[in-house]
Parts: structure tokens; C-alpha cells; sequence
């Protein structure tokens, strides 16, 4: 059985991931499959206001993919492997 997602919910998914976000200094380019490429499209023309762009969704996803797991992140970063190029 599918959860009820209430009106609360999507405001809150849109206040998070669909904000416009600027990204001030150089910033990377990134590539995307055709298809995830379609999806946010498509998310963001219905679901989305006129002012969410496709970077701004893709940055705010990553920021709170980063925050979200910041403990394994940190742990994975604190004992990095050693590299042994001979014996």
C-alpha cells in the first residue's frame, strides 16, 4: 500500500530541492543520462514554479545528499586507503 504523502510533505520537498539556487565563482559542468535528464524535466515543468531551474534542482539535491550522509562521508575521508606503487 502506497503511503498517503501529504500537502505538507510537497511543500516541503519543493521548499528544498526546487528553491532557485545561485552558484556564485567557477562552477563544473556535469553530464546526465538522457533519461534523468527527461525526469527532472518533466518534474520541474509540473511540479516546479517558474523559477526552479534543472542546476539549481541538481545542487540542492547534492547538498543534501552531502549533509544527509556527512558521518559516513567523514568516516570513508578519515581513513583513506594507502596507495603502494612498489613492495
Amino acid at each position: 500500500m502506497k503511503k498517503k504523502i501529504t500537502d505538507t510533505e510537497i511543500s516541503d520537498y519543493r521548499d528544498s530541492f526546487m528553491q532557485p539556487c545561485r552558484i556564485s565563482g567557477l562552477g563544473r559542468q556535469v553530464r546526465i543520462s538522457n533519461d534523468t535528464l527527461r525526469k527532472i524535466t518533466t518534474i520541474l515543468r509540473i511540479a516546479g514554479d517558474d523559477t526552479a531551474t534543472i542546476g539549481g534542482f541538481v545542487e540542492n539535491i547534492i547538498r543534501h545528499h552531502l549533509s544527509t550522509h556527512a558521518d559516513v562521508l567523514n568516516a570513508m575521508l578519515s581513513n583513506p586507503p594507502t596507495l603502494k606503487i612498489t613492495e
